[in-house]
């Protein structure tokens, strides 16, 4: 009697699996879509010598900018309201505290306008 029950059960098993896999089924797939994603503003670096701090200009509409020698040529950068200014003891200090002849190590990232944009600022010896 067991025998007769496992084979029917086995039995009932394979018939409804066959009669699922030749069922046929109907599946929705979503509409693709795209995203253009910006790509990340790589940070560059760049050492160079500080020649004067421009304070930020409500007439001409600019925010604070760093001026600095490099390679002989003046390099104009916006200062991120985030920048990090370091000494070249590694102790932050405020953006005023660079003078001129002072030499740094700049890490900036390009704007999507051209220009480029000072996040870090390192002291170095």
């Amino acid at each position: 009697m067991k025998k007769v029950i496992i084979a029917l059960a086995i039995s009932v098993v394979i018939a409804g699996t066959a009669f699922c896999a030749n069922s046929p089924t109907t599946t929705t797939v979503p509409k693709a879509t795209t995203t253009t994603v910006a790509p990340s503003a790589a940070i560059l670096s760049v050492t160079g010598v500080v020649q004067k701090i421009v304070a930020a200009s409500t007439a001409k509409k600019t925010g604070e900018q760093l001026v600095v020698l490099v390679d002989g040529k003046e390099m104009t950068l916006a200062v991120s309201t985030a920048i990090v200014v370091k000494d070249a003891k590694g102790k932050s200090v405020k953006l005023s505290a660079l003078t001129k002849g002072t030499k740094v190590v700049i890490g900036y990232s390009q704007t999507a306008n051209g220009g480029n944009e000072a996040v870090s600022v390192t002291v170095t010896k």
